[in-house]
């Protein structure tokens, strides 16, 4: 698999597994969610979590499952800041 020339696949196999154990659960809709709390530094790493999820409501959503992905930010953090 070309990374370049990959088109409308994705280098996400390794979530087929994951993707599988949700699909046994039998649930619907899925509901998938990913958020953030607004103490310390926004960076990179705390779009992982994000990206990952779509990446998973991505395949869900290919094998044809209703699924929710809900993003949210609590603002409800006992650190208040960081040093």
């Amino acid at each position: 698999m070309n990374m370049i020339t990959m088109g409308e696949e994705y280098a996400i196999h390794w979530l087929e597994p994951i993707v599988d154990e949700i699909i046994k659960r039998k649930q619907t809709p899925i509901v998938l969610s990913a958020g953030k709390t607004p103490s310390g530094h926004v960076h990179m790493g705390f779009m992982r979590e994000i990206i990952i999820g779509d990446a998973i409501r991505r395949l869900l959503k290919k094998k044809r499952k209703k699924v929710n992905f809900r993003i949210f930010i609590d603002s409800y953090d006992a650190a208040k800041r960081f040093p």
